[in-house]
């Protein structure tokens, strides 16, 4: 014989809630682009990803700073960050993160908001490019030998308020 306790509440299947996924921003594919399956694509704002660009699986693309678009050719590799912001950043329309065409953001590489990667860049293995820095067009940004550098050879690197854009784990 079962006894019920009033002070207990009772859980049903009808009245558990279902754990809410994040939200899906408006996504533009290229028909030739490919975007695996297991890629995190999260946020509000509208991402566009432009001809046989490639999104790995793992790969997090992030739109709830500001809008993301992805170049002609380009690839994002696994566990590759892009569009994160700072945190308790409200978003904005105005901050979008351009990667041009061909640009390649490698394993374990994080791309901050509002951050343009220019043409044919490459952004290497556990490089952090800043909120709202750009990288100029055919540069590489390594994860040696360079640490909270602004210049070095090609490498470009911008910022407003003259924050240091890359940082390297």
């Amino acid at each position: 014989m079962s006894t019920r306790h009033p002070s207990r509440p009772t859980t049903s299947a009808s009245t558990a809630r279902p754990p809410t996924a994040p939200p899906r921003p408006p996504l533009k594919v290229d028909p030739t682009a490919h975007v695996a399956d297991k890629a995190s694509i999260t946020g509000t704002f509208p991402i566009s990803i432009a001809a046989s660009a490639v999104v790995h699986p793992y790969a997090r693309l992030t739109s709830t700073s500001g809008p993301i678009e992805i170049g002609e050719g380009a690839v994002v590799w696994e566990r590759a960050i892009v569009g994160e912001g700072a945190a308790g950043e409200s978003g904005d329309a105005e901050r979008k993160t351009t990667l041009g065409r061909y640009v390649v953001i490698e394993a374990g590489a994080s791309i901050g908001a509002g951050a343009h990667i220019g043409e044919r860049s490459v952004v290497e293995v556990g490089a952090k490019v800043g909120v709202g820095c750009a990288i100029s067009e055919v540069s590489s940004a390594v994860s040696s030998y360079l640490y909270n550098f602004y210049e070095y050879e090609h490498l470009l690197f911008q910022d407003i308020h003259h924050r240091v854009c890359v940082t390297f784990a």
